[in-house]
């Protein structure tokens, strides 16, 4: 029988890693290689100065992790790149001998594509099954509705897509993390890039839904940070562009912030604002609108441009690993998130020692923002013995993550890529404090 939902956790300072279970536990050589036994650590590492949550330990010693996706419809290829990422973690954890000394185990379960009876007996039964953790979904309306199902349990849920402020309001047990930028996050990103390129006036191009309205807040709460006053808003409504384009590339930048729902206007927007004098390199946009634009704007056209890029790309030997366990994968997206959201919840699970729910997601940013960089789950746990001290701050497959205490990520876990000359958003191309 599962755990009821505890109390949400309180602040305070990490705590130290069980030297016992890290002199148990096994490390993975590049994930592939044979596992050694793990040497004893010779001291306790001192608490972070960093502020943490702490919870009681309420888990039974086995970590189970769940998913929950939809794996039928238009975004089923979605998930089987997930399940595939999230099997190949598990596998590879337990080939180095598990966690906490146990083997890891894996529940898969299909979400629905949209809020309701099916979900709701998705979580019902993943709960039944005993998971300490869910990855997934990836949309914000499943999220809100899991996440009290799930809190009830005391199961945590790590989402590898959803980005909305709403889920994060939804998450009144603090058993809610993610790993990748939410959309207030990508505004900051997108403002602090442009002021350290030396922007001092920003304007916004913002869909009038949440997600432009994240987006926005985030911009202004970048630009409030650097002294600098709120940017000027032109919102996009309805099926017609607004009025006002042109004016708004008169500021030194301009960030586009409009979602899926108006990506037929944007194309358009982006030629108006260009063709009214704006700059490509003075154009910043967010992930919805971040997307290719070789076969609508004339080649060239945004060149210099910066695009938030989420969805880590896959490289051939991490592809080959996935095989072993979906053999007919032919796209791989979020499969690196959901990779890093398993060994993540492994490593929280293994420091605090303990891998219940409220334990996840409090030892989430104890291993991935602070400490000695590592990149794979050997690796780190190998840190906690040579460097003790240190603290781990976990970069795998998607990159750093520099999680904050509330498990969201920071602006420092935003990728901002640069336009091409095909009008293609490249990775890599700068950072948000170039």
């Amino acid at each position: 029988m599962r755990r009821t939902a505890p109390a949400r956790p309180v602040m305070t300072r990490a705590r130290a890693v069980p030297a016992a279970l890290v002199a148990a536990a096994l490390v993975l050589a590049g994930c592939t290689g044979e596992p050694e036994p793990m040497p004893t650590p010779t001291a306790s590492p001192e608490p972070s100065p960093t502020p943490f949550r702490t919870a009681a330990p309420s888990g039974d010693g086995v970590l189970v992790v769940g998913t929950l996706l939809p794996t039928a419809g238009d975004t089923a290829g979605v998930a089987a790149a997930q399940i595939a990422a999230v099997e190949t973690a598990v596998r590879e954890l337990n080939e180095a001998g598990g966690v906490l000394e146990q083997p890891v185990t894996v529940v898969h379960r299909d979400s629905g594509a949209e809020p309701g009876d099916q979900l709701a007996a998705a979580v019902a039964d993943l709960v039944a099954r005993g998971v300490d953790v869910v990855i997934g979904p990836n949309t914000g309306p499943l999220v809100e509705q899991a996440l009290p199902l799930l809190a009830e349990a005391g199961v945590a849920l790590v989402s590898t897509g959803a980005t909305g402020s709403a889920e994060r309001a939804a998450d009144a047990a603090g058993l809610f993390a993610r790993v990748v930028p939410g959309d207030a996050v990508q505004g900051r990103a997108l403002a602090a890039t442009a002021v350290a390129a030396g922007a001092e006036t920003v304007a916004v191009v913002a869909s009038d839904d949440p997600y432009g309205a994240d987006m926005t807040a985030g911009v202004d709460a970048a630009l409030a940070d650097a002294g600098l006053e709120p940017a000027t808003v032109i919102t996009v409504a309805g099926t017609s562009a607004p009025a006002g384009l042109a004016d708004a590339a008169e500021a030194d930048a301009v960030i586009v912030a409009t979602s899926a729902a108006v990506a037929a206007l944007t194309g358009g927007m982006l030629s108006t604002l260009l063709d009214a004098g704006l700059a490509p390199d003075a154009l910043f946009l967010g992930s919805a609108a971040a997307v290719d634009y070789s076969a609508g704007l004339d080649a060239g056209a945004l060149e210099g441009a910066r695009g938030v890029v989420v969805g880590a790309a896959v490289d051939d030997e991490f592809a080959a690993r996935l095989a072993l366990a979906d053999p007919f994968l032919d796209s791989y997206p979020y499969a690196a998130e959901a990779y890093d959201a398993v060994l993540l919840a492994a490593l929280a699970a293994t420091v605090l020692a303990d891998e219940g729910g409220a334990s996840l997601i409090a030892g989430l940013p104890q291993v991935a923002s602070e400490g000695a960089p590592c990149s794979s789950y050997g690796e780190c746990l190998q840190f906690l013995v040579d460097e003790p001290d240190a603290g781990l701050n976990y970069e795998g497959l998607a990159g750093p993550l520099d999680m904050t205490v509330d498990g969201d990520l920071d602006i420092d876990g935003v990728v901002i890529g640069l336009y091409t000359a095909e009008n293609r958003v490249v990775r890599g191309g700068v950072s948000s404090d170039e």
